[in-house]
């Protein structure tokens, strides 16, 4: 029989709230809020919650590394 390749399943993304981002880079909440504010974290809005994913927080830490 033939070997049949499969396509790898779609990562599924998670999405971090503000607090758990801040703990998770030892920041405060309120310097989590300046760097989305100053447009250095993109976040994406549900309703009235708003979310990181793990896509854009590893995007922001690789843009802080001098």
């Amino acid at each position: 029989m033939d070997k049949v390749e499969k396509d790898p399943p779609p990562r599924r993304r998670k999405f971090l709230t503000i607090p758990q981002f801040a703990e998770k880079l030892g920041l405060s909440e309120r310097k989590v809020w300046r760097e989305i504010e100053e447009g250095r974290i993109k976040v994406h809005r549900f309703g009235n919650s708003t979310r990181i994913s793990d896509d854009d927080g590893d995007d922001y830490i690789r843009g802080s590394r001098e």
